[in-house]
């Protein structure tokens, strides 16, 4: 697969990804965030995911669209797998309420949807 196609996929699943986020925190609260468990795990698990496609995009890509926040993408990745007894949750909620919905409405510019399955 040449790059262009493999940027296609991974920024694909960034896409898919950030929409999941959205569907998560849609009608929550922060404060419903320090009660339940699993949305906390459903949110830095998607993070997580959204970091490690990133972390997949040629460098041609990133180095194109420097717009995007790439390194702190990938950077909140590794911050998820690495420090995960120490995750702040307040920087989860305002990348799942604030960046997340950023970078969709950054990469829906960049790139035509994907055609409706048939």
């Amino acid at each position: 697969m040449s790059n262009r196609t493999d940027d296609s996929v991974f920024l694909g699943h960034i896409r898919d990804l950030s929409h999941v986020v959205m569907t998560l925190v849609a009608g929550a609260t922060r404060e419903r965030l320090d009660d339940d468990v699993k949305l906390q795990f459903a949110l830095t698990h998607a993070i997580q995911s959204i970091g490690e496609a990133a972390r997949r995009i040629s460098r041609a890509f990133i180095d194109a669209h420097p717009e995007i926040p790439w390194a702190d993408i990938i950077g909140m990745r590794h911050r998820l797998v690495h420090d995960y007894f120490a995750i702040n949750l307040d920087i989860v909620w305002k990348a799942a309420t604030v960046s997340v919905p950023q970078l969709l409405e950054q990469l829906e510019s960049l790139t035509p949807p994907e055609p409706p399955s048939a």
